[in-house]
């Protein structure tokens, strides 16, 4: 009995251990987050397709350049004279035959392969300009998943951080809800034996109803965060999510030469935007070798039956030139339109590194206003605590009025969400700033 007993209680703890670690288990931190969002965010899965697609297309053009080979087969039946021009005027064949009627039906086969040797300015299909055109995309498309990558990364800690400021607004809303309760509780009271105005009763009931207001406000604002950071998931708008609630400490701030050279060597903005400066030169070099001539060989086995007679057979050979002449300065003009293009491309890639020192610059700066602004918070805070303190303790000596507790209590939540906003736009500054470099947090 007492064995069954034990053993039915280790069971029992064992479920409950169970509970607790899946319980624990099922806590999202930010760094799941991420990992999750950077595997199923819809953006990021559009942008591998695209980079799956570009890589394909590298290889197709790659193959395009090798050798063809080909069969070609036809079958019909004749019934007449040669209609060719020449037989037509001359009255005989090209072999110098004469033109007869001619009734049957025949059958032709003639597998023909096709070797490139020059083209594109290129021998043998060595890194021509479509392939160098079609690898310069690939590029650009990889590069433009990591900007979505860090896109995402972004959205998903500022909507992170975003639902944890609230819990904190929320449970410092309760806080103060508790004081004006009992506020309006001393209120009553002393209204009752006629120690207070009505007036202040009033002022109290209408701190307790604000007060009330601010704690439904951000109640129903937590709602709609976490929809926002579902849908920066690519969860569904009701799926289950419990967070983990996360500290945050403040980084080392690096110099600001470090981090200016940094972003130049980190940002995926910037590697796209110069393997689209590399992709606009191909482009470029592919219009110049419309000048080139294209060089290739054709060999053909050719097989003909009439059902009657033996076959025929013909094995040709040919190296086959095309050299352009002159196409009335098309090929010039189209060099022109392309070369202004790489001009374009290298001035927008100018004008991002400049922008992206901008960013650099100003959350620098901004990270070191905010601790600034922080420090003075923190003591407008602690100043307000006191003061509070020392009213009440008047307040209770029947020195000063009710209307004064209220304000400075007030005044101490007020105070106390500043720096709650503080230290949030401090977090939001330094975000900004792993963005700007291209150090964002948890990315692969």
């Amino acid at each position: 009995m007492k064995r069954s007993v034990l053993a039915c209680g280790i069971s029992w703890l064992a479920l409950a251990l169970f509970a607790v670690g899946a319980s624990a288990e099922e806590l999202w931190t930010l760094q799941k987050c991420i990992e999750y969002a950077l595997e199923h965010n819809p953006d990021i899965l559009a942008a591998k397709a695209r980079v799956d697609a570009s890589a394909e297309d590298v290889d197709a053009q790659r193959r395009s350049f090798r050798p063809r080979l080909d069969l070609e087969t036809t079958t019909g039946y004749y019934d007449g004279v040669p209609v060719s021009p020449f037989s037509v005027i001359r009255g005989v064949t090209e072999e110098g035959l004469r033109t007869r009627h001619v009734s049957g039906g025949y059958l032709y086969a003639a597998p023909t392969i096709r070797v490139p040797l020059l083209q594109e300015g290129a021998w043998f299909g060595l890194n021509p300009p479509t392939v160098q055109v079609a690898a310069q995309q690939l590029s650009v498309d990889r590069n433009t998943l990591e900007v979505n990558k860090d896109q995402t990364i972004l959205n998903v800690s500022t909507a992170f951080w975003n639902v944890l400021k609230n819990r904190q607004d929320i449970r410092a809303a309760e806080e103060h809800m508790k004081s004006l309760r009992l506020d309006y509780e001393i209120a009553a009271s002393k209204f009752k034996e006629d120690l207070v105005s009505k007036n202040d009763l009033l002022m109290a009931e209408v701190r307790l109803a604000t007060g009330q207001k601010d704690l439904t406000v951000y109640s129903n604002l937590a709602t709609t965060l976490m929809a926002e950071l579902r849908f920066q998931l690519g969860l569904e708008p009701t799926a289950p999510l419990a967070l983990a609630d996360e500290s945050w400490t403040q980084p080392p701030l690096a110099p600001l030469e470090d981090l200016l050279a940094q972003a130049t060597s980190n940002r995926p903005e910037i590697k796209a935007q110069q393997a689209r400066v590399a992709l606009a030169e191909q482009e470029r070099r592919r219009g110049a070798t419309q000048r080139y001539p294209v060089l290739s060989v054709t060999s053909s086995y050719g097989v003909a039956y009439d059902f009657e007679s033996e076959s025929n057979e013909l094995w040709s050979t040919a190296l086959e030139c095309t050299v352009p002449l002159f196409d009335f300065g098309a090929t010039s003009s189209q060099l022109r339109v392309l070369s202004a293009r790489v001009a374009e491309a290298e001035k927008t890639l100018q004008s991002l590194k400049n922008a992206i020192a901008r960013e650099v610059l100003t959350a620098y700066t901004a990270i070191q206003n905010q601790a600034t602004e922080i420090a003075l918070q923190e003591k407008i805070v602690d100043q307000s605590v006191e003061n509070a303190q020392v009213i009440r303790g008047r307040f209770q000596q029947n020195l000063l009025p009710l209307s004064a507790l209220l304000e400075a209590e007030y005044g101490v939540y007020e105070n106390q969400k500043r720096l709650a906003q503080a230290k949030y736009d401090l977090w939001a500054r330094h975000l900004e700033l792993a963005r700007a470099v291209g150090a964002l947090p948890f990315k692969k």
